[in-house]
């Protein structure tokens, strides 16, 4: 019989950007913590529902700041899944303010960053805590 504990269960995370570069680089950037499992990056909202239900991401982070102005459609559609498979929608931004956040949080967003925040340390402890708080235990139970 093993002492080893078993490992405690990633966190899973879908990102949601139409910044290929911006996407690409948080992709690579999360991929180093052994705590976080990427289950997909997109820019787009078909892809990220297609993800959400495949893989049951704990958090989906979504840049509401977009292009093609789809960004509280994707915070709303994500936000409607059924609870097996929502995440908790957290904003992800460069740029936020108190409208933004007003309208984000009617979409369905529980949670809001800012992409400056690098240390993935200080990244992992922020959206663990919103899990924490915004999913039902048994989604995120031995998540740490």
């Amino acid at each position: 019989m093993s002492s080893q504990a078993a490992p405690a269960p990633r966190l899973k995370l879908v990102l949601v950007d139409d910044h290929d570069g911006a996407r690409d680089a948080l992709v690579r950037r999360l991929s180093t913590d052994t705590r976080i499992t990427v289950v997909g990056a997109t820019a787009s909202l078909e892809a990220a529902l297609e993800i959400a239900r495949g893989h049951e991401p704990h958090v989906a982070l979504v840049d509401t700041r977009r292009q093609d102005e789809q960004g509280l459609q994707i915070v709303s559609a994500l936000a409607a899944l059924p609870e097996a498979a929502r995440p908790l929608v957290v904003v992800y931004t460069s740029f936020f303010d108190a409208d933004d956040w007003r309208r984000s949080h009617l979409a369905g967003a529980r949670e809001w960053l800012l992409k400056q925040i690098i240390d993935v340390d200080v990244l992992y402890a922020r959206l663990t805590e919103a899990v924490k708080r915004g999913l039902p235990a048994c989604r995120w139970d031995g998540v740490r």
